[in-house]
């Protein structure tokens, strides 16, 4: 097999210089041979010290002339330079100066390491789709594929790959870019490095920075527990683009940036211990420097910290990317250093809010500084308005109060999924009036667009409770939508008349309850007028005469909430949508109150990604709805095809059939008339049957759920049960 590398002896010989002196008191003419002279493990062996005491002092060298050198980087374990050329000729050398006495090296005898692959394999196109994505052949060079950074915006190419030293070149070509490669380097390697050295920089180089293992550092030695003499280092370098950089080193325009690896960790690198000592890393203290951007306390931002990466499922030990309590606390201190001017008050929440909006473009957020309302739309949300179909037929409105500090009222939006209730917007207002209800919703119709709702712009109806400021605003920007009284807060808002007036007894109390259960579920009008005239015929009407005028009223907007009256054809179980809201209460929230900002970044980073993971649960670990659902032999039940319904033999009942509607997954039965997903649904899925996708699991809808929990090009990426 071929070697790796061409090993060629070349003889360097020294020209005599006349009247040879410093760089730094004669110019030199410029040379007519652009080139570059890199002593990067020379340095790199001795930058420890220079960086302590001599940071800005610069070796004295006279002038270079190099033909054909590209690149060009000497190994002080080898005495060998690696140039990806051939055979190059050298025609003047570069003396170096020892000491203050002005005497030249003796003459040296280099190998030339010459990578072959360099020079024969051309480099991949950057819109290149192969399974490399970025990389060379990995059967050529091993174990290159875990320098794969194109996921983080980075192409790589491997030039040199041995025991000792890996030579990578990136497509960084700024100073900013190259640190954001040396960011995901150690993120991805879990590894801290500390600079020991900048270079100056001129005509040659736009950027040349040294580091080291922070086990290493020598100033550490006695003074650190954690010193082991780590001999790892790293350099990055990035060539100036010119012509003849062009013409001699086919790499330089599109992979600028050299990143030369020497050495290995004489430590361990993924234990516990060892993820405890990592720094952290840039984009960890900018997350952090937002969250006191908007007004959080240090246990505040610690814990939105962590509740964002358990939901990522991110390594929680890791301290580059989860911070212990003192590097947050130090984090705040650099905050208030550099915010000294805003400490006599609170940051402008409306500042804030747009600031967070312009660091997140993905989620919609609009505003209104007059009405203090905000309305916040994520991406999720609009999959769902596109994606499920339910999002056009019923939509659930519920208000929670006092969820921060001023008391603002959180109010969402949601409707039915597979997995429950899923969000299709959030509005916060300062107050329960009318004016910021209309003022919030009109916002939320505005930032949707044409999307909204399934394409209907509107729902059919709304369930809402009995708040009539918020069903007045919904009517205001809504009006061809129908509203009905949610039962379940219909039920529960009786429930506590009992327990405020005491005006019923607390033995009688299940007894009321049940007559104001067989009101609403009653399933014919001649049905809920014998339960109403039974009422008022017994002795417990005139015993109880408040509590039967408050059923009178009841009655009288019977419209809005008894079954029948609805043609059993709109959910009206709330227990989905209920606890979505206990969700955002005790889980997001943890029944704390923040500030509106707080809020916002919660609902928007934490709440949202803990409702995606809800599909992704149904979709990709099996837990389907019709698991939970008390099952019967398929065998026992007869489906017969009536137009656009299906009717299904009840196995109760012999000679009972019960209706069910594919289009609004509706059926007669007792359960299936409540919005519940009931046995007759399930049958008419498993024998194959159209029906909504609620109610359907397969393949086809596991990817259909995954698309919408994660996006269309996330999800290729994701693997169903």
């Amino acid at each position: 097999m071929e070697p790796f590398f061409d090993f060629v002896p070349v003889d360097v010989k020294e020209e005599p210089v006349d009247n040879q002196v410093s760089s730094f008191t004669t110019q030199q003419p410029p040379s007519l041979v652009d080139s570059v002279s890199d002593h990067s493990e020379d340095v790199l062996s001795q930058c420890d010290e220079t960086a302590v005491k001599k940071e800005k002092e610069e070796e004295e060298e006279e002038d270079v002339c190099v033909k054909d050198e590209p690149i060009e980087d000497l190994d002080p374990a080898t005495n060998c330079t690696f140039v990806p050329t051939l055979k190059p000729k050298l025609r003047n050398i570069r003396a170096k100066k020892f000491g203050t006495g002005g005497v030249l090296s003796p003459p040296l005898v280099l190998a030339v390491l010459v990578p072959p692959m360099a020079v024969q394999r051309e480099p991949p196109p950057l819109g290149s789709m192969d399974p490399g994505l970025g990389l060379l052949d990995v059967s050529e060079v091993g174990p290159a594929l875990k320098y794969d950074f194109a996921d983080d915006g980075f192409k790589n190419i491997v030039v040199q790959n041995d025991a000792n030293t890996v030579q990578l070149r990136t497509n960084a070509a700024t100073e900013e870019r190259a640190m954001q490669w040396l960011q995901v380097y150690m993120k991805r390697f879990r590894t801290a490095l500390n600079r020991v050295l900048k270079r100056h920089v001129g005509k040659k180089l736009l950027f040349c920075c040294y580091y080291r293992c922070q086990h290493g550092i020598k100033k550490s030695q006695g003074k650190k527990k954690t010193y082991t003499g780590c001999s790892f280092r790293l350099a990055i370098k990035i060539k100036v683009i010119t012509k003849y950089n062009m013409r001699h080193d086919k790499y330089v325009q599109e992979y600028p940036c050299i990143v030369i690896i020497h050495g290995e960790h004489n430590h361990s690198t993924d234990s516990a211990s060892a993820y405890g000592q990592l720094k952290v890393l840039r984009e960890t203290k900018e997350d952090f420097m937002m969250y006191f951007d908007a007004g959080m306390t240090i246990p505040q931002a610690k814990r939105f910290h962590e509740e964002k990466m358990l939901l990522n499922n991110s390594e929680m030990a890791d301290s580059s990317t989860n911070p212990s309590s003192r590097a947050v606390s130090y984090l705040r201190q650099l905050w208030l250093a550099k915010n000294e001017g805003r400490l006599g008050g609170p940051p402008d929440m409306f500042s804030v809010i747009k600031r967070y909006a312009d660091d997140h473009p993905a989620s919609r957020i609009a505003w209104d500084t007059q009405a203090s309302v905000v309305v916040l739309v994520t991406e999720f949300m609009l999959r769902v308005h596109k994606e499920i179909t339910e999002a056009g037929d019923i939509v659930f409105v519920d208000t929670s109060s006092h969820v921060d500090q001023p008391g603002s009222a959180l109010t969402a939006l949601l409707c039915a999924s597979p997995a429950g209730a899923v969000p299709l917007g959030l509005v916060f207002s300062s107050s329960h009036d009318e004016v910021a209800f209309t003022k919030g919703f009109g916002l939320l119709r505005d930032v949707l667009g044409e999307a909204a709702f399934h394409g209907k712009s509107h729902p059919d109806c709304f369930i809402t409770d009995s708040c009539q400021e918020e069903k007045k605003a919904l009517r205001a920007v809504w009006p061809h939508a129908k509203q009905y009284l949610c039962v379940f807060n219909l039920l529960r808002q009786l429930w506590r008349w009992f327990s405020t007036t005491r005006c019923v007894k607390k033995k009688d109390r299940p007894r009321m309850m049940r007559v104001a259960q067989g009101l609403v579920c009653a399933r014919t009008d001649s049905e809920f007028m014998e339960v109403w005239e039974g009422y008022l015929s017994g002795a417990h009407a005139q015993k109880y005469q408040a509590y039967t005028r408050y059923l009178s009223k009841m009655v009288e907007q019977k419209q809005s909430w008894s079954l029948h009256e609805r043609n059993g054809n709109l959910l009206h179980n709330a227990n989905n949508f209920e606890s979505t809201m206990c969700i955002i209460k005790d889980i997001v929230l943890n029944r704390c109150k923040g500030i509106p900002c707080y809020l916002l970044m919660y609902m928007n980073e934490v709440f949202d990604s803990y409702m995606q993971g809800r599909l992704l649960d149904v979709a990709q670990l099996g837990r389907t709805l019709d698991q939970a659902l008390p099952r019967s032999p398929s065998d026992a039940f007869s489906i017969q095809r009536d137009g656009e319904r299906y009717l299904v033999s009840s196995t109760a009942h012999d000679g009972v059939a019960y209706a069910v509607d594919p289009n609004i997954g509706f059926c007669e039965c007792k359960q299936g008339r409540t919005g519940n997903v009931c046995r007759h649904q399930v049958v008419c899925a498993e024998r194959g049957l159209k029906l909504s996708e609620a109610f359907v699991d397969s393949p086809e809808c596991c990817r259909w759920l995954t698309t919408i929990a994660v996006g269309e090009k996330a999800a290729k990426r994701q693997k169903t049960h």
